[in-house]
């Protein structure tokens, strides 16, 4: 009894530490300014697309830097913060222009967008 309890938690490491360098993997692929973005999203929509997903990310990143808004602490200043609000809404309202995504969808995509952004390597 004891032995096949050893060994299912053997499996059960081995299976983590699958996942976790799957991770890192995807994060090396993806690349680490846009990992925590893609990874928020994916969490959100698992049924959304990997290459749609970061066409979306790719996007939001080139508008955001694009305009300025996106240096270290960014999100400590409060009309900067609001402004990079502002664009990621834009940007994922265009994203999901078909209409199936409801308001609150949108608004907990772009609250946890708001969040992996701080993430986001400057």
């Amino acid at each position: 009894m004891k032995r096949l309890k050893v060994e299912e938690a053997y499996e059960r490491i081995l299976e983590f530490a699958k996942q976790i360098s799957d991770w890192k993997q995807e994060e090396k692929e993806i690349g680490r300014d846009k990992h925590p973005i893609y990874e928020t999203i994916k969490t959100l929509l698992p049924q959304m697309d990997k290459e749609k997903i970061l066409d979306f990310v790719n996007k939001l990143l080139t508008t955001l830097r694009d305009k300025k808004l996106l240096f270290k602490g960014w999100y400590l200043q409060k009309a900067v913060s609001t402004d990079v609000r502002r664009e990621a809404r834009i940007c994922l309202v265009g994203w999901l222009k078909d209409g199936t995504y409801d308001k609150e969808l949108v608004d907990g995509l772009l609250d946890a967008i708001m969040e992996a952004l701080k993430e986001v390597e400057q």
